[in-house]
């Protein structure tokens, strides 16, 4: 009788969970695919910028700009480094793991490094603003590291 329970709750739930629904955060984003669609998407944004721009009374406004390192919007978090210890230190600490050379263990630390390059595959602009990101899909990553096992300490 219980293990029916279960069985029913969980199906319900799986049901639940599975029902087709519209996914949209609060503030609805404008996004392409492909370079090309990401450029025209760009150029739209810098036009915008630029009608909005003359548009504003004798002392213009300029719309304020986030700060993008790369087209992600890394301004921020470079900007507020020193004071977001935690999140730096997050980033500092290495990894821990362990492997198999040959036929016996290493344990090893390593400093994993991802840094994205080539054209923006994906895009989006947040609506009703001018901030506009880029996705990068080509990652160049490195990942230096400190070797220890029985047969000595390596790179």
């Amino acid at each position: 009788m219980h293990r029916t329970r279960f069985v029913l709750a969980t199906l319900v739930a799986l049901f639940v969970c599975a029902a087709p629904r519209s996914v949209r955060a609060d503030e609805p984003f404008e996004t392409a695919n492909w370079p090309k669609n990401c450029r025209a998407l760009e150029e739209k944004n810098e036009k915008e910028i630029a009608a909005f721009t003359k548009e504003q009374a004798p002392t213009k406004y300029v719309f304020p700009r986030e700060d993008t390192v790369l087209g992600a919007p890394w301004g921020k978090l470079l900007k507020g480094a020193l004071a977001s210890g935690g999140v730096l230190l997050a980033t500092v600490l290495p990894h821990a793991g362990a492997q198999l050379r040959g036929e016996s263990p290493a344990a090893h630390i390593s400093w994993p490094l991802s840094i994205p390059f080539g054209p923006g595959y994906s895009c989006s602009r947040k609506e009703g603003t001018f901030a506009f990101y880029e996705h990068r899909a080509s990652r160049l990553v490195i990942e230096p590291a400190v070797v220890s096992s029985n047969r000595g300490v390596g790179l």
